[in-house]
């Protein structure tokens, strides 16, 4: 119950907002004639929606840590990210890091927030905005990271989707920056919560507390450059 309600409210929101900004009130429904890619050929041929295959691969690697079918030694080797993987030549790591949770709440806070906004993004514009997104934010977390590291000298290996889902966030919320989004079961404006993930990341950048402050910056900083690239092409 809770979970449609939640779900209406994000899809009216969005539409009030799309009404606002355009004249044409189906907009929503609106599919413009392009040229597509690869890429969107590829999506389009998925049989469920790809925020699930995303959440599916997290569950796959969070299950290999947690069960002897995969060596640890093969999982840290290919799904952390830390000075060693990378100083070894493991360049990968700095995607499939984000697709590895070793600990159940830090997976389950990663996949909840991927479930709401990813397929929230993933049905308001596309599944490649999704990909992109995930990706982007992938990427430009794991590169402060591996500053950090640097800067800290520290060698402890990080993993999760953080980064990726933070990066999602970010442009929901400027996308759509006065409608309400829960935090601590209280409705708040979704720029305020922005504006406290990125103090948040600040504080924490150095990695104390066990929480990658750097990761979650690098989601919020690739997920407004990937909005501000298409305000602009």
């Amino acid at each position: 119950m809770f979970r449609n309600a939640f779900n209406k409210v994000l899809v009216n929101s969005a539409r009030k907002t799309f009404e606002t900004k355009t004249p044409y009130s189906n907009l929503l429904t609106y599919t413009p004639r392009q040229h597509f890619s690869g890429v969107d050929r590829y999506l389009n041929r998925l049989q469920r929606p790809l925020y699930q295959y995303l959440i599916g691969a997290n569950l796959v690697i969070y299950l290999a840590w947690n069960t002897n079918l995969v060596s640890k030694q093969f999982l840290y080797n290919n799904f952390t990210l830390s000075l060693d993987t990378i100083n070894r030549g493991r360049f990968h790591t700095f995607f499939t890091y984000s697709f590895s949770h070793i600990n159940f709440m830090h997976m389950f806070f990663n996949m909840f927030t991927l479930y709401f906004f990813g397929r929230f993004t993933e049905m308001i514009f596309s599944k490649k905005t999704l990909l992109h997104l995930y990706l982007v934010g992938a990427l430009s977390s794991a590169f402060l990271i591996h500053a950090s590291n640097r800067q800290y000298n520290n060698h402890f290996p990080t993993v999760g989707a953080s980064g990726a889902t933070s990066a999602i966030l970010a442009y929901y919320i400027l996308n759509f920056p006065t409608q309400p989004i829960l935090l601590f079961f209280f409705p708040v404006p979704a720029w305020m919560v922005g504006a406290l993930l990125f103090v948040q990341s600040l504080m924490m950048y150095d990695g104390r507390g066990g929480i990658s402050g750097s990761g979650h910056l690098g989601g919020l900083i690739g997920g407004v450059a990937y909005f501000l690239l298409k305000k602009k092409f």
